[in-house]
């Protein structure tokens, strides 16, 4: 307990500890509105987050392994983990105009099986930089949120093994 509990310690960056994500108001790809975070599960949460088109390449690169590994109900992960996952793109300033073309692209792209876990906000930057220090908008942020949606954990970029190994360690806490 005391090792695991170390490392966790040695792989969170300081600014992302008890950061409260903001509460926001999307909707999923079927149409459905989802509260974030407040209408998740009460469990923790990887949640991926994309303002740009940059951002959504590097989002691209996570959404195999996230559905394989904690969402894919036939395989070994996700009864290993016991996790929320969810990926949201935010549409933003003058983005927020191209929305409903941008939601069909995404669509269009994304398997029916993975539409309850994409979800689309159209909102302000400056609400995730000021409640999670969030700065660049081209980057691809992987959170993780604790059952209350605090941020416990946070990442960017482009999936790597060593990225997803530490999300893994967290979720297994």
């Amino acid at each position: 307990m005391i090792r695991s509990i170390i490392i966790a310690l040695a792989i969170l960056p300081l600014s992302a500890i008890a950061q409260q994500f903001p509460n926001i108001q999307t909707e999923n790809l079927n149409g459905k509105k989802v509260m974030l975070p407040g209408d998740l599960p009460k469990k923790s949460t990887v949640l991926g987050v994309a303002f740009s088109q940059k951002a959504q390449e590097d989002m691209a690169t996570w959404i195999e392994p996230v559905y394989r590994q904690f969402i894919d109900k036939s395989g070994l992960g996700a009864m290993i983990y016991d996790v929320n996952s969810r990926m949201l793109v935010a549409f933003t300033g003058a983005k927020r105009a191209a929305s409903r073309k941008a939601e069909k692209m995404i669509k269009k792209a994304t398997e029916n099986d993975f539409y309850p876990y994409v979800l689309l906000h159209k909102g302000s930057f400056k609400d995730f930089k000021d409640a999670i220090d969030i700065n660049d908008k081209d980057e691809f942020y992987i959170l993780i949120l604790d059952p209350n949606g605090k941020v416990i954990f946070k990442t960017t970029g482009r999936y790597t093994e060593n990225k997803f190994d530490k999300v893994s360690l967290i979720i297994e806490e």
